[in-house]
């Protein structure tokens, strides 16, 4: 299952955009080609960050009683950086103060959806604090604490 796990996420990581390195929030299961070219932290996306996280610290992670070195070493890059690089990437195209909104894959803050939050974007600040950025999760709790 690890493997088959691993493999669809490179395949979704391949799929990226190449000047955001956003994703899609609708991917076609046969042709691989994006339905749905808006990208956020919230519906359709946010598994994608959270899977990442928790693969990275049950399967990469050495401390990890479930710690796989074959098939970790064999992932490239590494799921952790993956997650760092797909959170810069939200950083660079998402982010409205503190808050994400959502936008087109390809365009980025050009071309918001709408300026709106939804409840499964709450779950960002506790993704940032489990990796240990502490002042972007505050920054983001209390902005939905706010609301």
């Amino acid at each position: 299952f690890e493997r088959a796990a691993r493999k669809a996420m490179m395949a979704l990581w391949k799929r990226r955009d190449r000047a955001t390195g956003l994703l899609g929030n609708t991917l076609h299961v046969e042709s691989g080609a994006w339905l749905g070219h808006f990208s956020g932290t919230g519906a359709g996306v946010d598994s994608f960050f959270e899977y990442l996280i928790k693969a990275h610290l049950l399967l990469d992670d050495p401390a990890s009683p479930y710690y796989s070195a074959p098939l970790a070493a064999a992932q490239s890059p590494s799921l952790l950086d993956m997650f760092k690089t797909a959170v810069g990437s939200v950083d660079e195209h998402l982010a409205f103060g503190p808050w994400h909104l959502d936008v087109h894959m390809r365009h980025g803050r050009e071309k918001p959806r709408n300026f709106m939050v939804s409840a499964l974007q709450a779950f960002w600040p506790g993704l940032l604090a489990t990796v240990g950025d502490l002042e972007n999760a505050r920054a983001s709790h209390l902005a939905y604490f706010g609301v």
